[in-house]
């Protein structure tokens, strides 16, 4: 029960602060707090009560002074409390559930005053990893928790150090450094991160690590990302930012290339070995390609007969080297056609097949 007198703590900005009740109500509670300031606090905030009244009229520099002295007590018998030990000795108790006074008479080997209940609370908030107080109760975490608890600050702190070593590196990318591997590991794992987000946004896996990465860098404007890869090597000035997006396979596979490389073009004797060639190679063909093209797959031929003009269109054969199931197969199929645009193309199949044979 909360009286006049009551000396209580709360948290504010998660810090422990040190009160005493100088008026009750029903919804508030008035506090002198102890940085000398006079606090209307809902009872609902406090975290602990004392079981020692104080007189509220025993002057109030003596009792701001007093907030102090108990505030830095509890303060220094927390920072002495090892919750690991205690943590050992309940974890494999049927029971996960305690009340605060009878763990802190564990801690402290016996009755506790005020201040080492206190103390052991602040310990428990300061200490996440061991025990949860909700409802003025204590439970304590099965091992598995701990574990859980442990692999999660680990990765929050290595997303910290992730956010903080980035954002210095980015903003060097920006003064015009060059940053490497080796003065920045993650290098080309978080400039991935930052073209995909780029690129697609909030559909991008690391979307919010990204975000919280520029922020931290200030790069939030929206082009800054799209210089940053200039500067970085990943893009070129003129980068086709739709090309990208459509998710156009550009380079081959190391596979394809290699079988590619391996292709041999057969003799017409070869060719005209199958029986369902004929050898056309008297007639006059011509394409209407521009001047431009180096990859020739498709020509036409006309021929001039008694009822009318024969025109006779021819299409490069592949099917003789590839086939079903073939890497370059792979490819072309997923690819389906060569794309042309004013800066340059991107080929159905590798150039020493599409202009080497």
């Amino acid at each position: 029960m909360i009286l006049q007198g009551s000396l209580i703590e709360f948290i504010d900005d998660g810090k422990f602060v040190c009160g005493l009740v100088t008026e009750t109500g029903n919804k508030r509670l008035r506090l002198l707090g102890q940085n000398g300031r006079d606090i209307n606090l809902p009872p609902s905030r406090i975290i602990t009560v004392s079981k020692k009244t104080h007189s509220p009229g025993q002057g109030r520099d003596h009792l701001v002074a007093m907030l102090k002295a108990t505030a830095e007590t509890r303060r220094e018998l927390a920072a002495s409390i090892n919750l690991q030990e205690l943590w050992e000795m309940t974890c494999e108790e049927p029971v996960n559930e305690f009340s605060v006074g009878f763990l802190a008479e564990l801690c402290f080997n016996g009755e506790v005053s005020d201040d080492q209940e206190a103390a052991f609370l602040r310990a428990v908030f300061a200490d996440r990893f061991f025990f949860k107080f909700k409802n003025g109760r204590i439970t304590v975490y099965t091992p598995e928790q701990v574990e859980q608890l442990r692999h999660q600050q680990e990765k929050e702190a290595e997303k910290k150090r992730l956010l903080e070593s980035g954002a210095t590196a980015l903003n060097r990318i920006m003064a015009g450094e060059q940053v490497t591997e080796q003065q920045w590991p993650e290098r080309g794992r978080v400039l991935a991160w930052i073209e995909e987000f780029f690129l697609f946004g909030s559909e991008c896996a690391e979307a919010d690590l990204v975000r919280q990465l520029l922020k931290k860098a200030d790069l939030m404007n929206p082009n800054d990302s799209y210089h940053l890869l200039v500067r970085a090597g990943i893009w070129k000035k003129d980068e086709n930012i739709a090309l990208l997006k459509a998710g156009q396979p550009v380079a081959f596979s190391e596979e394809a290339a290699s079988r590619a490389m391996s292709v041999r073009a057969g003799s017409a004797d070869e060719l005209l070995a199958d029986p369902r060639r004929r050898d056309l190679r008297d007639l006059s063909i011509f394409t209407i390609d521009g001047p431009g093209t180096r990859d020739y797959d498709d020509a036409l031929h006309v021929e001039e007969r008694d009822n009318g003009l024969l025109v006779g269109v021819h299409i490069t054969d592949f099917t003789h080297i590839i086939q079903p199931g073939d890497p370059l197969f792979t490819e072309a199929r997923e690819r389906a056609t060569s794309i042309y645009f004013p800066e340059g193309q991107i080929p159905m199949l590798p150039e020493s097949l599409s202009q080497g044979i």
